[in-house]
């Protein structure tokens, strides 16, 4: 371009004086035609190369609406900061390209003064430098973010720091080059030959800069995969999840490495043209060259945005799916609940099922604990269970004048009327946590700290004794009334179940001592408070457990369910969460859990706060409790209750594969609590929980010894799978 400059620079004097000569003297009107001719093919030649600048430009504007389209859909899908910065140098790369066509696309003939035109080339050529080199800048920084990314949600120093050197090193380079360019413009004879020396020595920087890129992004990327290749060589669904986030790593590293890749080999092509300029210059060159620049910035643009929406996916499922038939429960009976039960089972599971309690009921329940002269006195919301509410409160308050006893449901509500929600709880976890749980789901909320918190309120002192008229109670009615469920009803065993005919004179039989058991039985027969062994009831209420099947009211949650499922439109279940996710150790819990869905019953849940199983929790430990849970690690109050659902499954490793689906999987329990918002976040958090889970695993993968999980049922429910593979 600056060869042309040169080039049209030489006709000046000589069309002075074409125009300043006598036209009518024949012996130069000849030469000076001549000359006009030659001005004018010249001219032609640097508006040729006006129009290429122009259809440069119109293609670039395509390109850039494009480009926004990809990143509008990117912030949807992508980390927020990678997308941004991506976003950057997009702008960058626009601002680069229209400097490029704009230097391409002045007419210099037409500039009156050469010296102003001088002046105006300059002060582009070092615009466009330093964009170039700023925008250099920035595309290696987006490759150092998304390793910095993984590396904050990993813990692991994965080496971004080497880019972070690299990018420094050559941005210092880039412009100590560009800083050189003035002088050349102005010293040199060769005006295109000045701009070419510092822009082929920035060329051959930055295709070196990316090949580094290449080998550093590719060792931190493969260190991240490590943990997740141990996981993928395990079973359930630990191996599922890192698979998914596996996948995800990969896009990542193959992307960036076909950015760095394409962007070197373009950088390093334009080295080797520039030198052949510099080598045999001529227009046809200067024209390759020069219309070349911007579609190849363009284009390297256009690879920035495509590789990270390949490594982000188009319909890159946020968790791994994981979707099972049903796998149903035997029945604790042979006789289904349509068959020839005897009339004292279907009266049992009658009235068993026919029994509920209200939201407002059960807060009026909760209001009379910790009263100074009331019902269970030292209730403490911090330290007293569900165990200790059912002995010291529940079963007193439900004797019946005839010495008997009865359910405290039914001292509620005598008549018969059946749940909305049934509540799968824990008995060794806090009761006003039950409650809480109970408020919060019927009021739509999605955990119940803030309830919790409420409530806790409501309890004053040293021994924590309730504040009659606690104006938190009625607050939580008012609320409960104005959403239109404060008489929504609720089945929950430790109030629906007559404790007087099971648990009310008798403990579970003692173990032997000294051992583990013994200090579990010691402990559960103990007040959380108070730590005094609890008192007996002296009713005489019939007491019916395994060995008289028709009456006893602890063999017949199936068929409640069941009957309920037909009878009840919308039933559902709530899981009450504990704050230890204890629940998920119990085997009752985990029974219930499985049943309601096996029968295809909407299930919900309620945790103390999301902030325990998101995907970037700090702890760990309850993720890697879920992750290697197993029903036959499950605990029961009692051996034979243990006995018995142990017996009712038909196949313990498929029972826990279908146990971490109805968990983990995209229509389960904790589904919405586990979903990151940009894939590589959860892909590093991932693999960090991972490696955590196979830490505390206590196995060495490369040399794993085979597991519960590596049956053939195991491998034949595996091969059921269906997790979203996007390659």
């Amino acid at each position: 371009m600056c060869s042309k400059l040169s080039n049209l620079d030489e006709f000046g004097p000589d069309l002075q004086n074409c125009v300043a000569h006598d036209e009518s003297d024949p012996s130069r009107t000849a030469v000076h035609c001549q000359l006009l001719i030659d001005f004018h093919l010249h001219l032609l030649k640097t508006l040729q190369a006006s129009e290429s600048a122009v259809f440069v430009v119109q293609l670039c504007t395509f390109c850039f609406l494009v480009c926004l389209m990809v990143l509008r859909h990117l912030r949807r899908r992508d980390s927020s900061r990678i997308t941004q910065q991506i976003g950057t140098c997009h702008s960058l790369n626009e601002l680069r390209v229209v400097l490029t066509a704009a230097l391409v696309s002045i007419p210099w003939c037409l500039v009156d003064s050469w010296v102003d035109g001088r002046f105006l080339s300059v002060a582009m050529l070092l615009a466009d430098a330093i964009v170039s080199v700023r925008y250099t800048h920035e595309a290696q920084g987006a490759v150092q973010m998304r390793i910095e990314l993984v590396e904050e949600k990993l813990r692991l120093q994965l080496g971004s720091e080497r880019i972070g050197r690299l990018r420094t090193l050559t941005y210092g380079l880039g412009l100590a080059v560009f800083a050189l360019l003035p002088l050349l413009f102005f010293v040199c004879n060769d005006r295109f030959g000045s701009v070419l020396v510092p822009m082929t020595i920035f060329n051959f920087l930055r295709g070196a800069s990316y090949l580094a890129t290449i080998a550093f992004s590719s060792r931190a990327f493969s260190r991240a995969c490590q943990p997740l290749k141990a996981g993928c060589k395990l079973d359930g669904y630990l191996r599922e999840e890192a698979e998914w986030a596996l996948r995800i790593m990969v896009r990542m590293r193959s992307s960036v490495t076909l950015l760095c890749t394409l962007s070197a080999v373009a950088y390093l092509a334009l080295f080797a043209a520039t030198v052949s300029d510099l080598l045999a210059p001529g227009i046809l060159h200067e024209d390759i060259t020069l219309v070349a620049q911007p579609c190849a910035y363009m284009c390297i643009g256009l690879v920035e945005l495509m590789c990270l929406y390949k490594s982000v996916g188009f319909n890159i499922p946020e968790q791994p799916d994981i979707d099972l038939e049903p796998l149903p429960l035997r029945s604790a009976t042979d006789t289904p609940l349509d068959g020839s039960h005897s009339d004292a089972w279907r009266d049992t599971l009658e009235s068993l099922a026919s029994r509920s309690i209200s939201v407002g009921q059960l807060l009026e329940f909760a209001q009379k604990l910790g009263v100074a002269g009331g019902t269970m006195p030292h209730f403490r919301p911090d330290m007293s269970t569900t165990k200790d509410v059912v002995r010291q409160a529940v079963i007193p308050l439900s004797r019946t004048s005839d010495g008997g006893g009865t359910s405290y449901a039914e001292v509620c509500s005598p008549g018969r009327e059946y749940p909305h929600v049934m509540v799968t709880h824990c008995w060794d976890s806090l009761f006003i946590h039950l409650v809480a749980a109970v408020v919060s789901d019927a009021l739509g909320l999605e955990d119940y700290s803030a309830v919790a918190g409420e409530l806790e309120d409501c309890f004053v002192g040293a021994c924590a004794f309730a504040v009659p008229g606690c104006g938190k109670f009625e607050e939580l009615r008012a609320r409960l009334s104005d959403a239109g469920t404060l008489h929504r009803r609720y089945w929950i065993c430790a109030l629906c179940v007559n404790q007087h005919a099971s648990i009310c004179s008798s403990f579970a039989p003692e173990p032997q001592k000294p051992s583990r058991c013994y200090d579990a039985w010691d402990k559960d027969r103990r007040d959380s408070v108070t730590n005094a062994v609890f008192n007996f009831c002296g009713c005489n209420a019939a007491k019916h457990f395994n060995n008289s099947p028709d009456l006893c009211e602890l063999n017949k949650f199936d068929d409640m369910m069941e009957l309920l499922n037909r009878r009840v439109e919308g039933l559902a279940q709530l899981v009450a969460v504990d704050g230890k996710f204890d629940l998920f150790s119990r085997a009752w819990c985990l029974a219930e859990i499985k049943q309601a869905h096996a029968s295809k019953i909407k299930q919900r849940v309620q945790v103390l706060s999301r902030g325990d199983i998101v995907i970037d929790a700090e702890d760990l430990n309850v993720y890697v409790k879920l992750v290697h849970l197993t029903v036959a690690d499950c605990k029961a109050s009692r051996a034979e209750d243990k006995a018995a659902i142990m017996a009712r499954i038909p196949d313990v490793q498929e029972f826990d594969l279908h146990l971490q689906a109805m968990i983990f999987g995209n229509r389960g329990l904790l589904a919405r609590h586990v979903v990151g918002f940009g894939v590589l976040e959860a892909a590093a958090l991932i693999a960090r929980r991972v490696a955590a889970a196979v830490k505390g695993r206590g196995e060495d993968v490369e040399h794993e010894t085979p597991s519960p999980w590596q049956g053939n049922s195991a491998r034949r429910v595996l091969s059921r799978i269906s997790s979203a593979r996007r390659g």
